[in-house]
């Protein structure tokens, strides 16, 4: 697909679709974190983000997945993102798996975690500090791929 805006994928994307892949994609509306796209996709149960260049989601908002109440896969992976806007994401209160792999992450945040699903959690390859209290909230976390944590 050759998309310009968030607009046109939402009109592309079928509103019960399960998951989603973008990957490779140079459009800056992916790459800043104007996912709007999301807003009506209440199946969505898998999204993944593979090599999209995203250094930042300053455009990000959390109501642009306040629906994907059944969402249990995420991964933003090999994307350069330096930061990860955790408190943007709590309302992925079912969300098993979390990968943010290979990215050239730097914070997490301040927040705290608060998604009591998570299970797997991955910061593998990247340069980050965390401190436990952020992780506090992921009373079900199983697995922390911190490969490379500092």
């Amino acid at each position: 697909m050759n998309l310009t805006s968030a607009d046109d994928l939402a009109d592309e994307i079928s509103k019960s679709v399960a998951v989603v892949v973008i990957a490779n994609s140079n459009a800056s509306f992916i790459r800043n974190g104007n996912w709007n796209f999301l807003s009506n996709l209440t199946e969505l149960e898998h999204l993944t983000f593979m090599n999209n260049e995203m250094t930042n989601l300053s455009e990000f908002k959390s109501s642009y997945v306040d629906n994907l109440i059944i969402l249990n896969f995420l991964m933003i992976g090999r994307n350069n993102l330096k930061i990860f806007p955790v408190e943007q994401f709590t309302a992925l209160k079912k969300l098993e798996y979390l990968s943010l792999e290979c990215n050239q992450l730097q914070t997490i945040g301040e927040a705290q975690w608060n998604l009591p699903h998570l299970e797997s959690l991955s910061f593998y390859s990247n340069q980050i500090s965390v401190r436990a209290v952020q992780l506090n909230g992921l009373i079900n976390l199983r697995r922390l791929d911190k490969r490379q944590l500092i």
